[in-house]
């Protein structure tokens, strides 16, 4: 008996894959995942997690990008829509092309419904880009921050949980820190 699996789709049929049902879509190994619709208050602090990360000089020579952004972790393999994306290689979206392969932050804003996908799978697939530097989960119910940094000797990630409103939060490797409440709703 075979076991193995048919992938529904090729990483090249993904990659050009244009949903017409509202809905977007991770890919891993060949199957198609479907993400939840997100409510109107999830897209409110996303977009304030943009907004907070776009207003930093620190990153005036990068771009900030929310949602519809497809995040390479793996080349041909996965492809996970992070809810705030940060590059600073121009030449990432130059071709037109919406897959970004070296983001130096990402960011995922927690809900109930996303918390194990986000905080399993999705990190597990995060730590693999190189190009990595921080990784954000933002929790709006508990007013929460957890930042994860890569060491830059060793590549392990360190985690710290930001939970005071004034308390600012280093992002050293772009030389900025930003309040906790610049985050949130």
């Amino acid at each position: 008996m075979n076991d193995t699996l048919t992938p529904v789709l090729t990483s090249t049929e993904y990659k050009a894959f244009q949903p017409n049902d509202g809905l977007r879509y991770d890919f891993h190994n060949g199957e198609l995942i479907a993400l939840a619709p997100e409510s109107d208050r999830h897209e409110k602090q996303v977009k304030r997690v943009a907004d907070a990360l776009e207003t930093e000089s620190g990153l005036r020579r990068c771009t900030v990008f929310h949602t519809h952004t497809k995040i390479e972790t793996q080349a041909d393999v996965t492809y996970l829509h992070a809810d705030v994306s940060v590059t600073c290689n121009f030449l990432e979206f130059k071709s037109g092309n919406p897959i970004m392969r070296q983001p130096r932050m990402l960011a995922e804003v927690v809900t109930a419904d996303s918390r194990d996908r986000d905080r399993g799978f999705k990190w597990q697939q995060y730590q693999q880009v190189i190009s990595l530097w921080y990784c954000l989960f933002v929790d709006p119910e508990n007013k929460t921050i957890d930042v994860y940094t890569k060491d830059t000797g060793s590549g392990a990630w360190h985690c710290r949980t930001y939970r005071q409103p004034d308390e600012l939060i280093p992002f050293d490797r772009f030389e900025m820190a930003i309040p906790v409440k610049n985050f949130f709703v």
